[in-house]
C-alpha cells in the first residue's frame, strides 16, 4: 500500500512548490530512495530539471529528464507523461493536475499544496481520490513553521 503525504505550504506561487519539491527530492535521495517527479507539462519538467542543478550551491542531485535514455540508472527522473512511470515504484512527487494511473505502484506519494485557488482545488480532489483508492492521506501543514 502506498503512503501518501500532502505538504501544505504557506506560499501561493508556483516557485514555492518547485523549490519545496527540490528540497523533498534532496532529502529522499540522501535516504537512498529513487524518485520520480511527475510534472504537469514538458515546460515544467524542464524548469525542474534546471532548478535541481541550481536550487542550492552546495547540493548535487543526480537526475535526468525521463526521455534521456543514456542515463538509465539515475536515481531521480522527471517527466510529464504517464508512460514513463513504468520504471518506477519507490517515491512519486506528483505536481500534475491528475493523479497518474500507475500511482499505486509507488511506496510513497507526495503532493505539494500551495495557497493558490487552482492548486487547492486540484489537491483537494487528489485527497479524495487517494482515499477512494484506499490510501489514507497524511497532511503535513508547514504554514506555521518558522
Amino acid at each position: 500500500m502506498s503512503h501518501v503525504d500532502f505538504y501544505i505550504l504557506p506560499g501561493n506561487q508556483p516557485d514555492d512548490r518547485h523549490q519545496f519539491a527540490c528540497r523533498l527530492v534532496e532529502k529522499a535521495w540522501h535516504k537512498g530512495h529513487r524518485i520520480h517527479i511527475h510534472a504537469e507539462s514538458q515546460d515544467e519538467a524542464r524548469l525542474l530539471d534546471q532548478l535541481l542543478w541550481q536550487f542550492r550551491e552546495d547540493s548535487f542531485i543526480p537526475h535526468r529528464l525521463q526521455k534521456d535514455d543514456t542515463l538509465k540508472d539515475t536515481p531521480v527522473t522527471i517527466d510529464w507523461q504517464t508512460e514513463s512511470l513504468e520504471q518506477h515504484n519507490d517515491v512519486l512527487i506528483n505536481l500534475a493536475k491528475a493523479i497518474p494511473g500507475q500511482c499505486t505502484r509507488f511506496s510513497r506519494i507526495s503532493e505539494i499544496v500551495i495557497q493558490s485557488p487552482d492548486v487547492l482545488a486540484i489537491t483537494r480532489e487528489h485527497y479524495r481520490e487517494y482515499r477512494e483508492l484506499g490510501f489514507p492521506p497524511n497532511t503535513r501543514d508547514l504554514r506555521n513553521r518558522h
